[in-house]
């Protein structure tokens, strides 16, 4: 830990280091280091945000590749990765870090919470919790590099050529395109409920009375198309639908209907009947929500607590 005048240098692991700005106006690159802004340079969704957290693996990977390149243009430098002295621009550095020495540096969960940890101290000396949100999940750092780790070493995460395909990911997972997610590569897909939609459309943006623009909904034929390609057999329905099958089923695609009433967490017997649908088909199943607080999470949770 190095203060000096505007900024202050933490370094972490291999020749990385995060540079707090407390005034970006006032704040000049050097030659000595080669930056990276995670402010700007890495924005988040910002509808989703709060909800979800500051970063996603899309994130990670683009800043690894930006690491990597930078190391084969100047080995000799270290990286920066500058914040400001917010507590959410900070957050994204404590994930960005963390899982770069658990990814590239293949530290154990230890060295990489060790690594992290002067910028864990800076987040716990700011009041402000780092989504600006209350949230009823308690999901620490510690959790998400626990979940990072796991991954990578099952190859879920293997951000090396040939490996986890952040574009893909990136595009898939962005609300514009299709707000879905592979959960379990080949196996489970989560994904926002479609709706039908006006006169064949396969996307509607929703326009509030305000004109603020609302979520995107996409149409049954939207998704089965992208399903297809991710060879998934079966969508599983956890909430009240608001679409008819035709559209899936027309593409080959079943749909299983879990729907419960209430906002209760799932019943054992709807636990069941999802984990022996996941085991007997031999392609991915891809699940959609709304039917109570985390469902089609628990659900995913479930199947991979058994089989990973």
């Amino acid at each position: 830990r190095n203060t000096e005048g505007n900024r202050m240098h933490l370094h972490i692991c291999d020749q990385v280091f995060v540079v707090k700005v407390q005034q970006q106006a006032s704040f000049s690159e050097d030659t000595s280091c080669a930056y990276i802004d995670l402010k700007h340079k890495f924005p988040s969704y910002a509808a989703r945000e709060n909800k979800f957290g500051p970063l996603g693996l899309f994130n990670l990977g683009e800043i690894f590749d930006s690491c990597k390149s930078f190391k084969a243009q100047a080995t000799d430098k270290p990286i920066a990765l500058t914040v400001s002295s917010e507590s959410d621009s900070i957050i994204k550095a404590v994930l960005a870090l963390g899982a770069y020495s658990i990814v590239h540096c293949n530290t154990d969960l230890a060295v990489a919470m060790g690594c992290i940890q002067p910028l864990l101290s800076e987040i716990s000396s700011n009041s402000s919790d780092p989504r600006n949100t209350e949230s009823n999940v308690e999901l620490q750092v510690q959790d998400c590099l626990a979940g990072l780790l796991k991954a990578k070493t099952i190859g879920w995460a293997d951000f090396v050529f040939g490996g986890f395909d952040a574009d893909e990911y990136k595009h898939l997972g962005c609300p514009l395109n299709a707000d879905l997610h592979e959960i379990v590569p080949g196996k489970l897909i989560i994904m926002r409920g479609p709706r039908d939609l006006p006169s064949g459309a396969t996307w509607l943006d929703t326009v509030h009375a305000d004109g603020r623009i609302g979520p995107r909904d996409f149409s049954p034929t939207h998704f089965a198309d992208i399903l297809q390609q991710l060879n998934v057999q079966a969508v599983v329905q956890c909430s009240t639908p608001l679409y008819d099958s035709h559209g899936f089923e027309e593409a080959g695609i079943a749909v299983v209907d879990l729907c419960c009433e209430g906002d209760s967490p799932p019943p054992v017997d709807v636990l069941s009947k999802f984990i022996a649908i996941a085991e007997r088909l031999p392609g991915a199943i891809a699940v959609h929500g709304g039917a109570g607080p985390g469902w089609s999470g628990t659900l995913a949770a479930l199947y991979m607590m058994k089989h990973h």
